[in-house]
């Protein structure tokens, strides 16, 4: 979200989502973005750590 201005989101919004994973430091998503009107698979991993990447297994 853009802090400036609320209402402008600077991520397109990810649709029919599936959870995936989620631990105590970690949620995985998947779905997808449609973008002009074209569909892109997305997977997303929200964190509270930038070091839970190296930690999946």
């Amino acid at each position: 979200m853009d802090c400036e201005r609320p209402s402008n989101d600077l991520v397109p919004p990810l649709k029919d989502v599936t959870l995936l994973y989620v631990d105590h430091r970690r949620i995985v998503l998947c779905g997808f973005e449609c973008i002009n009107d074209r569909d892109f698979a997305q997977t997303w991993m929200l964190s509270d750590s930038e070091d839970s990447l190296h930690a999946m297994s």
